[in-house]
């Protein structure tokens, strides 16, 4: 993976480079808000295992976010960001961290859309409040994350009701111990996997408000043999299918669908020999409903995976519900709950059950100043007692914007509070 990341590295540094370069030219197309911020945490489990031992650690961090609009209708868009993690106790935890992600979009022809992008993000930590990664879902001991997606997608009207779509992803995951010396009898059950996600869609727009489809999906990954663990040292495959079908409808300015339901049928030997064979329902339900002041999110989902963390394949389900800030001004703030079920494909493994809260306020204090407290809980609960674990972490972090609230910045040029 160390090649995907000199190439990802050295593209952000060329897009950086360039927007540099002649920012006056580019100013009504491009979108350079680089910032820098510095958080101070506390935990009180900060090797994430059943003992909980706490610790505070810094973190100092650079971001460098680029978009750029395109005269052929789409855009360019890419950010770097590098962190380093000091902890005071705990110094075999120090660590630096960083996160890319890549992506372009065109219009080839006015009615098709072409996207393409990575992301590559290497890191220590796990359990964030927004996170798009599923392994963080449920904890495991800490470990070094590096994690790779790359991928394409191609969109095409049909008609003027009916519209396609294909897509082909490459996923990496690679998870390692933080230090050679840690010692948790857990750490065995963590397992690499890569492999390609397939996909397609056909879908109808009903009306104004609504629109439904059918979509299909193809996984096929590796599992890598779990290193010192005798019992699962070989390579192992998955395949998993899944066909569903869609509805996403509007009902006025306030409530949003999305409805998703199908089935999957899964195949493949684990890297202990077992059959991975299941079949099964699969499916997610998103609604969201719009206040004077506030978003509030509603979620639930039921679907195979292959990208989970912990070692072999499951079923995972999840339930979730946000609420957050919709008004401009000075404050933004945001609250979350979340439950999650990892029913293995082993019948020889525990389900695992997690119950997760946390939210955030920012309070900006100038065009070039942000200050943010966030909060965060966990718990972790199984008959595998290994995997019973809690968390807690509260951090404090100042955000400094150079360019703050200007036109190439990305904002309008007023301050915060005249609206």
């Amino acid at each position: 993976m160390s090649d995907f990341r000199r190439i990802l590295s050295l593209l952000a540094v060329f897009l950086v480079g360039t927007v540099a370069g002649d920012p006056v030219a580019a100013q009504r197309r491009l979108t350079f808000n680089p910032y820098l911020y510095l958080e101070q945490t506390y935990t009180d489990n900060v090797r994430f295992t059943s003992e909980g031992q706490s610790d505070t650690f810094t973190r100092a961090a650079i971001v460098l976010p680029v978009n750029y609009d395109l005269r052929r209708q789409g855009n360019l868009f890419a950010s770097y960001q590098f962190f380093v993690d000091r902890f005071e106790t705990f110094n075999d935890f120090d660590n630096e961290g960083q996160r890319f992600d890549v992506g372009y979009t065109v219009k080839p022809t006015e009615p098709s859309q072409f996207r393409i992008g990575a992301s590559y993000i290497k890191r220590d930590d796990q359990g964030l409040i927004e996170s798009s990664l599923e392994e963080d879902l449920f904890l495991t001991p800490r470990l070094t994350r590096e994690i790779l997606r790359i991928g394409a997608r191609y969109r095409r009207q049909l008609s003027q009701t009916w519209s396609s779509a294909v897509g082909v992803t490459y996923a990496d995951f690679d998870f390692d111990k933080v230090v050679s010396t840690q010692n948790d009898q857990i750490l065995t059950s963590v397992q690499s996997r890569s492999g390609w996600i397939y996909d397609a869609s056909l879908e109808k727009r009903f009306s104004e408000r609504t629109t439904g489809g059918i979509g299909y999906s193809f996984q096929d990954f590796t599992l890598d043999p779990v290193p010192f663990d005798e019992e699962f040292d070989m390579e192992g495959n998955e395949e998993i299918h899944t066909l569903y079908v869609f509805l996403r409808h509007t009902v006025g300015p306030l409530w949003r669908f999305d409805v998703r339901a199908g089935g999957f049928s899964r195949d493949g030997r684990g890297s202990d020999g077992s059959n991975l064979s299941r079949e099964g329902a699969t499916g997610r339900f998103s609604a969201f409903r719009r206040f004077r002041t506030t978003e509030l999110e509603m979620f639930a989902g039921y679907a195979p995976t292959t990208q989970g963390l912990l070692r072999g394949t499951s079923t995972v389900t999840t339930v979730g519900v946000a609420l957050r800030d919709m008004t401009p001004g000075r404050w933004d703030w945001r609250v979350f709950a979340r439950a999650g079920r990892r029913d293995p494909a082993n019948p020889d493994e525990a389900d695992i059950d997690i119950l997760t809260a946390g939210g955030y306020t920012e309070w900006h204090l100038q065009r070039l100043l942000t200050l943010r407290f966030s909060t965060i809980y966990s718990d972790q609960t199984s008959d595998d007692l290994f995997s019973d674990r809690s968390f807690l972490r509260a951090s404090v972090a100042l955000f400094w914007f150079p360019l703050g609230r200007t036109q190439l910045g990305g904002a309008p040029t007023v301050p915060f509070s005249d609206g």
